[in-house]
């Protein structure tokens, strides 16, 4: 088999489990960001199946299976303690802002906003009837 023919075949795996009937084109002749994005995101989606299948090799090539982690080689065997702790100071000082943003909006609505619902309509309560005694007033002492 060309590599050709080989990569116009179908791959037996599915995209996911409702669409086990369906299957995905061999990701090396799909060319488009669309299609990069969904070989991307289906990886691992390939790694359960291969791992639900058991199977060991590709079934187009015969090609056995290797997954390794690639980690830059100037990374260092531990994280750093200093990091550690400022990234901890750094989660403490966002969930501190959080709470004290939950405890700023709780406070506004349940507290803030109904005594100035309170005040104006006792204002506008307040300037109705003032205006009504005024005008009884008023024209009571016409008749």
């Amino acid at each position: 088999m060309s590599m050709q023919e080989a990569e116009e075949q179908v791959e037996s795996f599915p995209k996911t489990h409702a669409e086990s009937a369906t299957h995905m084109r061999n990701p090396t002749s799909l060319s488009s960001t669309r299609a990069n994005a969904r070989v991307q995101s289906g990886i691992s989606i390939k790694i359960a199946w291969l791992a639900h299948s058991n199977k060991k090799k590709c079934d187009l090539c015969r090609h056995p299976y290797a997954f390794t982690k690639v980690y830059a080689p100037d990374m260092p065997s531990s994280l750093p303690p200093l990091l550690l702790i400022k990234r901890l100071l750094q989660q403490l000082f966002w969930a501190l802002f959080f709470v004290l943003r939950s405890v700023a909006v709780a406070s506004i609505w349940l507290g803030v906003l109904p005594l100035v619902t309170v005040w104006t309509l006792r204002l506008y309560f307040g300037m109705g009837e003032s205006m009504y005694v005024t005008l009884f007033l008023y024209l009571d002492e016409l008749f």
